[in-house]
Parts: structure tokens; sequence; C-alpha cells
């Protein structure tokens, strides 16, 4: 069920003049945005140019009156509540949390913790826990957890800096909690509601990510910001103490008290940020974008985006494991097509034509299992295992995924294959983690040169060059497989040359075109032409199951032969002690059937 509303267009296009931006979205953009967002899971949306509703939309069981999750997004409330309490004369932003929280006096460390630096995420008090979204402790446990780092020393997103605020500030208020306060101070004024899905184990709300809201309040509550404080005519917190939101740090610019920001991001902060790395990094990159754009952001793409130079309030809410797709640029790059363009994600290829040439591979020696060479001249190492027998054997390429290596997927994967008599080469990625760390790794990895990156995409090219000089390697029957991240260097490998006989991946597919990820495009997908086989869990939160279902629809659209298998119950880690006899049974049946040429390559 889908409901759109939206105002005549010559009420729009009247509202347009009032404002005074000519770049200030048509209904045709409008449209746009609405249809890549609930390709994307998209479940509201909704538009206010100086604060009237010129478009409203809802589907994927999204509706006017449903109280929708916010995730992280719950967080600003906090930091608008905390400059309330500053004008008030409850708080001062850089005094001393233990003032407050007097436990805290006597740490040596802790005693010197801010109010500002919990609202920034700075504190360096343990940031999360694991479950700790839904399953929270108390107020007062979380204020009695260990330091992880030095007070604003370092950027740590996560609920306990917020909860540990807001026990700060409920003992300051004395006979009001913290949730009256908010009621009290923000959301009664402007006449919007919030609700409390989870509550923390003393009963206290989980203020740094249980709330839901209408995408209606939710608007209201960003037109609220646009205008400084105000609403219906009545300051309600000072222009300049609000503007105290938009204020970043040194250890993360881009975000501010409680909101992320587009501020410029040194370098270094990109690589020591996780969350710039992985997704919010895109808007400050962006420079077509206005730069006093500030927003709200929570799981599942929740977004309540401001931008007070346009006169534009915009709220985009989505099914939380649907949207993991959603990209903020795309989203606003067709809501704003009428501005400049984007520059193109340089980590993935667009088209087969960008990947390298097939490198010149030098200086190739083997010593037992291990392998290094020269690929036009920078030095590359690896893994080749070979059956017993003289050959001439069909191969692998082997793609490990985020935190794997080389040495682990030849040990697991690659003994497998060996046994059904195929050699087997692998490499490190530029999403390897170290032996022996695997996943725990991935804090060190670049998140923008990850998985089917032009860098990934040379070293598996690489491999297979190394295989066909290989005597006992038949060249015609040379495979590739991959698992998650190696997946989707898979997907871009065959998009990228004629020389693999068929592919079979794990946990992967692609995205998109206009997606910052690591997979590749709907546009890369379109240039494959290798028989592909796609096996996935369905259960699989890690890379959700809607990724192979669109590599699917390209390959069936290409006429590229192609077979998607479902292993109902089963996660991201593809195969696994229940299904692993079927998994290699299944690719090796399907390298088999597609051993010898049946049909033209491009």
């Amino acid at each position: 069920m889908k409901t759109i509303t939206a105002i005549t267009l010559s009420t729009i296009f009247t509202c347009l003049t009032l404002a005074g931006q000519a770049t200030s979205p048509t209904p045709e953009q409008l449209e746009a945005a609405r249809r890549y967002s609930e390709s994307c899971g998209g479940q509201a949306m909704v538009v206010l140019l100086d604060g009237k509703i010129v478009f409203e939309s809802y589907a994927n069981g999204g509706g006017k009156d449903r109280a929708q999750m916010l995730a992280s997004g719950t967080k600003s409330f906090v930091g608008v509540v905390a400059v309330a309490a500053v004008e008030d004369g409850i708080i001062k932003l850089d005094d001393p949390a233990c003032e407050s929280l007097t436990e805290w006096k006597t740490d040596p460390v802790k005693s010197q913790i801010t109010y500002r630096q919990l609202l920034t995420l700075t504190s360096g008090l343990t940031p999360g826990e694991r479950g700790s979204a839904v399953r929270s402790p108390g107020w007062k446990e979380i204020v009695a957890k260990p330091m992880a780092g030095k007070p604003g020393a370092q950027f740590a997103y996560g609920a306990y800096h917020l909860c540990a605020f807001a026990e700060a500030l409920q003992r300051k208020l004395k006979n009001e909690t913290f949730e009256a306060y908010l009621n009290r101070r923000i959301l009664q004024p402007l006449g919007i509601k919030l609700e409390w899905r989870w509550r923390c184990a003393d009963g206290n709300p989980q203020v740094g990510g249980a709330g839901a809201m209408t995408a209606r309040d939710w608007a209201v509550f960003g037109e609220f910001m646009r205008l400084g404080g105000q609403w219906n005519g009545k300051q309600i917190i000072r222009k300049e103490l609000l503007a105290e939101c938009q204020r970043g740090t040194k250890q993360n610019p881009a975000y501010g008290l409680t909101w992320w920001l587009r501020q410029p991001v040194p370098d270094l902060v990109f690589q020591q940020v996780p969350l710039l790395r992985r997704e919010m990094g895109d808007l400050v990159k962006e420079d077509w974008l206005p730069d006093d754009l500030f927003m709200a952001a929570g799981a599942g793409k929740q977004r309540l985006y401001v931008i007070p130079s346009r006169k534009l309030v915009i709220v985009r809410q989505g099914d939380l494991m649907k949207s993991r797709d959603f990209s903020d640029v795309e989203f606003l790059r067709r809501l704003w097509s009428g501005a400049e363009t984007p520059r193109p994600v340089p980590a993935v290829i667009a088209t087969a034509e960008d990947a390298a040439p097939a490198p010149k591979i030098e200086r190739f020696q083997l010593t037992g299992e291990q392998w290094t060479c020269l690929a036009d001249g920078q030095s590359l190492s690896g893994v080749l295992l070979k059956p017993a027998g003289t050959g001439p054997f069909p191969a692998v390429i082997l793609s490990h995924g985020l935190g794997g290596n080389a040495a682990a997927m030849a040990a697991n994967r690659g003994r497998e294959m060996v046994t059904r008599g195929y050699v087997v080469i692998a490499t490190d990625y530029t999403h390897a983690g170290k032996p022996g760390e695997g996943r725990q790794a991935r804090g060190e990895i670049d998140y923008a040169q990850v998985g089917a990156s032009r860098e990934n995409i040379r070293r598996a090219l690489a491999c297979l060059e190394i295989l066909r000089q290989q005597p006992d390697v038949d060249p015609r029957r040379i495979f590739a497989h991959g698992h998650s991240m190696g997946a989707f260097l898979t997907i871009a490998l065959v998009a990228a040359t004629d020389k693999i006989a068929a592919a079979a991946i794990t946990a992967g597919g692609i995205v998109p075109d206009g997606v910052n990820y690591a997979a590749p495009t709907v546009s890369v997908a379109g240039r494959v032409r290798t028989p592909m086989l796609i096996l996935h869990g369905s259960a699989d939160t890690t890379v959700p199951p809607s990724r192979s279902v669109l590599l699917k629809e390209v390959l069936d659209k290409n006429k590229v032969p192609n077979d998607r298998i479902v292993f109902e119950g089963a996660g991201h880690n593809l195969p696994s002690p229940a299904n692993s006899a079927e998994v290699y049974r299944l690719i090796h049946d399907w390298f088999t059937r597609h051993s010898a040429p049946q049909w033209t390559p491009r």
C-alpha cells in the first residue's frame, strides 16, 4: 500500500518563489528521490519547504500516523535538551560532568570529562556494547563503565556517552526526570511526540537509539532546528545556544552536539572514524551539497536533513534491514538533480573498460605453496595449491571476505577444491585481516578501497595471468569463487575479463547505480557474460539477500546463464558445517557444467 500526498504544482511553484531558491526540488526531482528511497526499503518521505509540506509519501508498510524507529536519530534530541539546560542555567557545556556525577570526582580520568565531551561522543567512556541498543544497562551502571580512551582524545560512536549525560542532567534537575524535562522543554512546545520503544534496565529511556516518531513530527523537529530554535513565533531556545549543536570537534569535525555536519575532515580523521569511512564521509566529500546541511541519522538509514540555505527539511525513514543499500548522496542527488552532478565513486569500477588490463607478471617464484612475483612492477604474493598429478587441471581463483586472508581461504575452501582436482590460487586483498585476527582486524581497514576496487581487480587479474602461465593448468577451465567482499570482487572480475569460464559466489551481490559501497553496481554487473552460481543464506544480515536478487535480475535480463540458490535459515557464513558438503557439491557441479566454452563470450 503506497500513499503519496503532494500539493498542486501551482502551489509548489508559489512556494519555490517565496523561498527564493531556484534550485529547490521540482516535482520530477521529488518523484525521482521517492522512487529511489522506496527501492531501498524507504517507508516514509516528507519534504518541508519554508515550513510547508510540499511532498509526502508512504510505502513498504509506512504510514502518516505510524511512529517509526529513529535508531541513532534519537541522539539528536539529547543535544537539543542539553542546550536548553544551558539556557535554563542548569549546566555549562564545558564544566566537568563530575559536578553532577559525583562518583567520578575521585577518578583521575573520569573527573576530566565535560558535558560537551559526552555530547560529542569524545568522552573516552566505553561507547557501547554488543546488544546494548535493545538491552542496555541502567544509567548508573553505564556511568560506572570503564574508560576506553582519554577524555577529548578520540571520537567513539555509541549510546553510553549520552545515557551518562542524561543521568548527569537528571541529577541536576532534582524534581524532574530527564524524560519529563525533554517533554516539557522541547516536545510539548512543538506539539510532537517521541515514543520510547526500549528502555534501559533501570526503566530510563535508551536515549541513544530507542526513540520512535512519525515522519511529520520528525519534520517539525527539523523545522524548529532550521529556524534556529523558533516555533510559532516563539523562541524556544536561543539561536546562539542552538548553534552549539553544529560545532564539531577536532576528533570529528563532522559531528557536533549529537548532529552530523558538513564540515571539512582531515584524511587522518577519516581513517580513525569507521562511520566516516563507511558511510557518513560521503556527505562531507561531495562538494556540490550545501555547506550548511546538517542531519540526524540512524540505522536503517533514518534521516532528518536540515538545509537552512534552501529552506528545506527532509525526512526519510526506512525498513531497518532493507535500507542497507540506501545512499545519502544518491538520494540527495536525485532530489537535487538540477545541482552539480557529484563526482563518481573512485573505489568501484564504473564499467569493465575502467578496470586495469591484465598485469605483466615477472619474477614469478613458487616455494612450496607460497608464491611471489612482480605484477606491473609491484610486489604480490599468495598461495598456490595443486592436486597430485601432471594435469592439465581446472583452476580456481579464490577471493576472501572482509578480515580474511589468502592463507585462511586456501586452508579451508582451497583444500576442499584441491581434493576435487582443482589448482587453487589466492592472494591478499585490501580488505584482508592479519593472520589469526579474522574480522577483528576490520578496524584497520580503509573501507574506501575494499571489495570491488580497482586495486583488488588488478590483483585478481594477476592471479588469472599466473594461472594461465602454469603448464599444468587448462586455460579453458579457469574459474572464480569468492565470499562476501570476495564475492563482490568476483563479480567485478568477471565483468572485467572474459577469460573466466564460470564463477560462483557465496553471500554476495550488487547495489544500485550511484551507491557508494564496496559491491559492484548494476552497471558493472550489466557487463558480466560469465555463467554465475549465486549461493546465499536467507538469514544473512551482513549482505542482505536482496543484493543477490538484484544481481540475478541483471543476469536474467542479459540472458547470462545463472542459478541462485537460497539456504533457508543460513546466515552470512556460507558454507557452514551444516551445509558445507552441499555448497561444495553445487560449486563443483557448476564448474563442471561450464568446463568448456558453451556460448560465445563478449
